[in-house]
């Protein structure tokens, strides 16, 4: 039986482009692949009774 890993992600996330290649490593010494599974979230959250996103890039900025 071969170890996937499903990582959904967003590509306007700093904190997914940082936590993506540690996850990579962590697979690799594991030996398990990473399926790659991109959502996004500005769609997902009305629709779940998620809060919204703060936008713009003072709103990054103040999160680093």
């Amino acid at each position: 039986m071969s170890k996937v890993i499903d990582y959904y992600f967003t590509v306007v996330s700093p904190w997914t482009y940082l936590g993506s290649y540690r996850l990579a490593e962590i697979a690799k010494r594991h030996g398990a692949e990473v399926s790659v599974k991109p959502v996004n979230l500005g769609e997902i959250f009305p629709r779940t009774g998620g809060l919204p996103l703060p936008l713009g890039a003072n709103a990054i900025r103040k999160d680093l």
